[in-house]
């Protein structure tokens, strides 16, 4: 069972996501901002929310350094071709959230 959770190291601005929860039977969505360098235990035991939470990504512009720091912390990502422009451009999908 997951005691907390907490966005990754590697991500130093604060992120705002809309999350479902299940609230009287029911799911409702809720935005929620997450900080750096703080721990958070609401909704814990919600299976809506945390899976919700855990598929949680953003797509990020691709630079060598950005890749390198988050191989090194560890984060988990993905390195994709942008399909919209023919493949020219690389991008990143990280998922910034981690559940401890």
């Amino acid at each position: 069972m997951p005691q907390y959770y907490k966005l990754i190291d590697a991500v130093h601005e604060s992120v705002s996501l809309n999350l479902p929860y299940t609230k009287d039977g029911m799911k409702v969505y809720k935005f929620y901002t997450l900080r750096p360098g703080k721990k958070y235990d609401d909704h814990i035991e919600d299976e809506v929310f945390m899976s919700a939470l855990k598929d949680a990504h953003k797509r990020v512009a691709y630079t060598p350094e950005k890749e390198q720091v988050l191989k090194e912390s560890g984060a988990k990502y993905e390195v994709v071709t942008c399909k919209v422009c023919g493949g020219r451009a690389k991008k990143i999908d990280l998922w910034f959230v981690e559940v401890v």
